[in-house]
């Protein structure tokens, strides 16, 4: 989102090869965790013991597990709350602020935004699936961490990217200007 934006656009010299090359990036990483997330949830529904029946069908009433389910449905809720919280600032910003951005990507920071959104709970539907049908504590965790770690992703990949010119100011987001409330509707 950062490299449409027109005052970084300017100031760090992004030319459009620059700026699709951004684009084609963040997509590769959305479309990797995506996969990564169904391959994991698609694994939920296959027969690994040989009795015909799936092992995802089945619940246990195991007090361990139980015990074990809990906290990591709540620390995956509490550590994804933040990345649909950032896609929705994404998208709010962009609609309130359109007039920052170079002609004709607010609409592409958008679906960057909405994408994220997406994506976090697409994973916190599979935490719960994978939870709710886990027959043993070791598994709980190890399903917990995979997702946690297929959230970071994108993290790992953009703080990479050492000679990239936007890193710098990845962490610092650009402030609202406009409000909601104070958009004039025509």
């Amino acid at each position: 989102m950062m490299c449409f934006m027109k005052k970084n656009a300017e100031k760090y010299c992004l030319t459009k090869s620059t700026n699709s090359r951004n684009i084609f990036n963040t997509f590769l990483v959305f479309g990797i965790q995506v996969v990564m997330l169904t391959c994991t949830f698609s694994n939920l529904y296959k027969d690994e013991n040989g009795d015909g029946e799936a092992d995802s069908s089945k619940f246990y009433l195991n007090f361990e597990v139980l015990v074990v389910k809990f906290p990591c449905a709540v620390a995956l809720h509490l550590y994804l709350y933040p990345e649909v919280m950032n896609g929705m600032n994404i998208m709010k910003f962009t609609n309130n602020q359109s007039d920052l951005f170079l002609p004709n990507t607010s609409e592409l920071a958008f679906i960057i935004g909405f994408l994220q959104c997406l994506v976090a709970l697409y994973c916190e539907f599979i935490n719960l699936e994978l939870l709710i049908f886990q027959s043993k504590v070791d598994h709980a965790i190890i399903h917990f961490v995979a997702l946690e770690v297929i959230m970071e992703l994108p993290k790992m990949y953009f703080e990479s990217l050492l000679d990239n010119p936007l890193s710098e100011i990845m962490h610092h987001p650009p402030k609202r200007i406009h409000k909601g409330k104070d958009i004039i509707f025509s």
